[in-house]
């Protein structure tokens, strides 16, 4: 072999060879361009997701989980004509099910509703259980306060007080959930019933809660998306939808009908006037 054609061989290996690290690294290599060219922004470079954990307590299968985030993505991407997000089997944004007692509250309730055309005594049941509900929640709260203010006069930081008071706090936010979804069905069966009674306003919306059904976060571990309760597959889709304007740098909006409001009430599977906009604000785009 003459040194010519050597020297193409050699200079062909070293093609290949730089080729492959530049894709091996390219995350390296888009973290030390980016302080040169600016971070990409969601509309010029995909966000890859994957699937974390299903709980199967869920019932749903991991093909149903991915087209129903496909569908939830689907909504973003198709209202400026572009692939927001991408499946990929290491996708940086991870989305799982989990499941708890929003979930099992939720599962309860719809079995209630099964039964609701038997008659007054459904009524009944599930008023003397709201009551017992609020009564215990009202308890355990005031308690709460009572060790709350104890610890604040102390005025001696310590890490395991706050931890439990923060785990008292996330079960009371669980038990309001609860409340807020008996007072609806109280208020569907009275509806139905044709019953003159009272309108059952729940603790959450009385005291301003918001109860979350998923939750989008990003720290050291990385990106994730984690849902708690959906009733059916539409407000699944909507929460998936919610939590990745969240992962695309969207904040609550105002509208009730939009898909980026703060509670998942409507049932709408599009963008609203509202969405559209602050989409195109965080993608750069003129209207």
């Amino acid at each position: 072999m003459n040194t010519s054609n050597l020297n193409k061989i050699l200079f062909f290996l070293i093609i290949i060879a730089v080729g492959w690290n530049i894709y091996a690294f390219r995350n390296d290599f888009d973290s030390l361009l980016n302080p040169i060219f600016g971070t990409p922004t969601p509309c010029q470079k995909a966000i890859t997701y994957s699937i974390g954990t299903i709980d199967p307590e869920f019932g749903v299968s991991k093909a149903e989980f991915l087209q129903t985030i496909e569908q939830a993505a689907d909504i973003w991407g198709d209202s400026i004509d572009k692939d927001l997000f991408t499946y990929s089997e290491n996708g940086e944004l991870k989305i799982s099910l989990i499941y708890d007692t929003r979930q099992a509250a939720t599962l309860k309730l719809k079995q209630l509703g099964t039964t609701i055309n038997v008659g007054k005594a459904d009524y009944d049941k599930l008023k003397a259980e709201y009551e017992t509900a609020v009564a215990e929640y009202n308890r355990q709260k005031a308690d709460y306060q009572n060790q709350v203010n104890a610890y604040n006069a102390k005025k001696n930081y310590n890490q395991n007080e706050v931890n439990k008071l923060n785990q008292i706090q996330a079960q009371l936010n669980l038990q309001i959930n609860s409340i807020n979804q008996m007072a609806a069905k109280l208020n569907q069966m009275a509806t139905i019933l044709n019953l003159n009674v009272a309108n059952y306003n729940g603790i959450g919306a009385q005291q301003g809660q918001e109860f979350e059904e998923g939750i989008y976060s990003s720290d050291a571990s990385g990106e994730k998306i984690e849902i708690y309760q959906f009733e059916n597959k539409t407000k699944l889709i909507r929460v998936i939808a919610h939590e990745l304007g969240h992962a695309l740098g969207i904040d609550h909006l105002n509208n009730p009908q939009a898909i980026m409001y703060l509670l998942n009430q409507s049932v709408n599977l599009s963008l609203t006037a509202d969405d559209i906009n602050a989409l195109k604000s965080i993608c750069k785009i003129e209207s």
